[in-house]
């Protein structure tokens, strides 16, 4: 994703890692506070709950896939 797509992000977007097939969905937009610009994430089929990071420094290893209702 671009920088422009990752200062767009909003709760509920699904995401994944560039050639993974393993998707993840937004859920907090400041994981640090004070306008940290660090998402959390949590991947969505996993048995046992997995969490990540999206970043300013990561970004760009991510796609925006869609949108969870």
């Amino acid at each position: 994703m671009s920088e422009s797509e990752f200062l767009r992000l909003t709760i509920e977007t699904v995401v994944k890692l560039n050639r993974e097939e393993e998707y993840w969905v937004v859920y907090d937009l400041d994981q640090f506070g004070g306008d940290s610009k660090v998402c959390g994430i949590r991947s969505l089929d996993s048995e046992s709950p997995k969490y990540g990071r999206i970043s300013l420094s990561n970004y760009q290893f991510w796609q925006i896939v869609g949108k969870r209702r």
